[in-house]
């Protein structure tokens, strides 16, 4: 009598329960900690007998870490690994050889040329493959060009999903179109050369592509044209299913052009911009987004960029030319030039991200060295008041000056009774007491992290009023302040908060801060 162990199917259901595959994170690899104690467990079932070898070498085979286990199914006399004193920078030995057995000194190496009899090999484990690494660093040049002349004839990995491609020369990239799938929806380009790759050529094989990162560090210059020609190669990109696009450029000339073509493509709901702003060019590379005859990115709902001019990221949310159902918008600024520029910006954001979908506002600027942060009042958040969704605020300057009074974080609260963090730098502002606190247990229950500055001369007296004892804060960051009678203060918080586990006081940074100003 069988037993239901016995069935292929509940086996493979057991053995995903025991072996889960690693959590989907956008645009980053699984975890080595998760991978090696997955792949640790799938090799020991895979010993138990032959009927879960079987069930259990699919799974095994679904992620691989580089491209080699796949060329070492070929004919063990077609190939062999060829010392070399290269190693590229990028590889972290640590984690990836100690488990992945990543060759350091070796590079793959093919003895003679290939035949289609060959290729039928890895065909046998190849199909099972949904995610993998594709590093050309790996492979000797000449390799790679001798596959590429004698390429398999059908589909090498027909049910890839994810594909991830380091490339360090032109040559690197010759045999990865014979990689590429048709059921790929998840396609990373990371170019370590000056060599820009042809996306258009590479994504013609992936119709269903839907999430696209395009890393180009070593770009050191895109002029206008180059600027527009990448922005049109994106948005003519075959697959119409194109929603998340990823792209860290070191040297944009023209971000402006670029940004705005890519504002015409209909089908983008995430965009994140990684950009590199040439300090001297002059403060007028926004015009391309002010002056677009229609609105742009007119599904977007996911905007992250980082180290953005203000002015430009305002003309940027200007041109979606009004209100978005954003969800995410997270902007690393520069800095502020003046307190209008913050004011300004925080009232675009409002009026551009509806109110009834956007969850997460990250909007946060640097200071100068040479001049103190921008105080800046209460009033200017108070276009935000709306926007009741809100679970994940961070605003202001990384060290900023608000000047916040208890009644306004009070307001603050009853405004986005959904908060799950709160962060308003608050350096060298004012400061404020307790009571400020306890609005955010009254109001905001979900709240587990906040920051602010902190007072806490006396112990508030509320009338015998009891908290309910639902607030979930576990986090206080406090920037600075005075704190007496620290046991009562600190039975007062526990009473508040019973979930608080960590608290922490940075005194030391306004010290800091202001020492450096004097010894200027």
């Amino acid at each position: 009598m069988a037993h239901p162990i016995d069935i292929p199917e509940i086996l493979a259901l057991i053995l995903e329960s025991a072996a889960p595959r690693p959590d989907y994170v956008e645009h980053c690899p699984p975890q080595h900690a998760i991978l090696r104690e997955r792949t640790r467990k799938l090799y020991r079932f895979a010993l138990v007998s032959r009927s879960w070898n079987t069930v259990a070498t699919p799974l095994l085979w679904e992620i691989l870490p580089h491209h080699l286990p796949l060329l070492k199914l070929l004919p063990e006399d077609a190939w062999s690994m060829t010392p070399t004193s290269v190693l590229a920078s990028f590889y972290d030995p640590e984690a990836a050889n100690a488990f992945f057995n990543l060759p350091m000194l070796e590079l793959f190496t093919l003895n003679r040329s290939l035949k289609q009899e060959d290729w039928r090999r890895i065909h046998r484990l190849s199909r099972y493959v949904k995610l993998m690494r594709y590093d050309g660093g790996l492979c000797a040049p000449s390799a790679l060009s001798s596959m590429a002349s004698s390429p398999p004839t059908d589909v090498l990995l027909p049910n890839l999903e994810r594909l991830q491609v380091t490339t360090e020369t032109a040559s690197t990239t010759s045999f990865l179109p014979f990689l590429l799938s048709p059921s790929i929806w998840d396609l990373q380009l990371r170019v370590q050369c000056e060599d820009m790759p042809n996306l258009l050529a590479i994504t013609a094989h992936c119709p269903r592509l839907t999430h696209l990162l395009v890393s180009l560090p070593l770009i050191h210059s895109l002029d206008i044209d180059a600027a527009q020609e990448l922005g049109l190669k994106i948005i003519q990109i075959r697959s119409k299913h194109l929603t998340h696009l990823s792209l860290l450029i070191a040297g944009l000339d023209e971000a402006g052009m670029f940004v705005s073509v890519l504002g015409y493509s209909p089908s983008l709901t995430s965009l994140r911009l990684f950009l590199s702003f040439p300090v001297t060019r002059p403060p007028y590379e926004q015009l391309a987004l002010t002056r677009a005859p229609q609105p742009l990115f007119v599904n977007l709902r996911t905007l992250h960029v980082n180290m953005m001019r203000p002015a430009f990221a305002q003309a940027l949310i200007k041109s979606w030319g009004g209100p978005r159902p954003i969800e995410s918008l997270s902007i690393t600024l520069t800095r502020f030039d003046t307190v209008d520029d913050m004011a300004s910006l925080i009232e675009t954001i409002a009026t551009h991200c509806s109110p009834s979908t956007l969850i997460h506002l990250h909007a946060l600027a640097g200071v100068s060295p040479d001049w103190p942060p921008v105080p800046w009042p209460f009033s200017y958040l108070r276009p935000l008041s709306e926007h009741r969704r809100l679970e994940t605020v961070r605003i202001g300057e990384t060290k900023g000056a608000t000047q916040f009074s208890d009644a306004d974080y009070g307001e603050l609260a009853r405004w986005w009774p959904e908060l799950v963090q709160l962060n308003v730098p608050n350096l060298t502002g004012w400061s404020c007491t307790l009571a400020a606190l306890f609005h955010f247990a009254d109001n905001c229950p979900r709240l587990q992290k906040l920051n602010l500055k902190l007072n806490a001369l006396e112990i508030p007296y509320f009338g015998g009023k009891k908290f309910s004892g639902n607030s979930a804060l576990r986090e206080i960051d406090i920037n600075d302040g005075r704190i007496i009678l620290p046991l009562d203060v600190a039975d007062c918080l526990s009473g508040a908060f019973p979930h608080l586990s960590k608290l922490r006081y940075r005194y030391e940074e306004e010290w800091d801060f202001w020492m450096t100003k004097t010894k200027r």
